[in-house]
């Protein structure tokens, strides 16, 4: 093997290592709360956190509300989570205040 053709396998495997790298950490910032909400029992789609990254929501702070109500028996939807959130983004900081924002919005409380 000459060195011209040691320096492209070189940079093809450079290329082809970042590109794997950049896949694999977009991947698991889906994958990690996709699990999480799964494995607590209230999945939601994958298509969902795709969005709410997207869009620039804080996915650990909507999947934190939307786990705690759903362990409290509220039928809620992480759509609905969101949107609230969405609406009322300035004077949000918890999830126990976005809680509150989605049980106003519902007329619950």
């Amino acid at each position: 093997m000459d060195d011209s053709t040691k320096l492209f396998l070189v940079i093809a495997l450079v290329m082809f290592g970042t590109f794997f790298l950049a896949i694999l950490v977009v991947f698991v910032a889906v994958i990690r709360p996709w699990l999480r909400a799964f494995m607590s029992g209230a999945p939601i789609p994958m298509t969902a956190v795709v969005g709410m990254r997207l869009r620039n929501n804080p996915v650990t702070l909507l999947l934190d509300a939307y786990l705690t109500m759903r362990w409290k028996q509220i039928p809620v939807s992480i759509r609905e989570v969101e949107s609230c959130y969405m609406q009322h983004r300035n004077r949000i900081t918890t999830a126990d205040d976005l809680m509150e924002v989605v049980m106003q919005e519902r007329g619950e409380k």
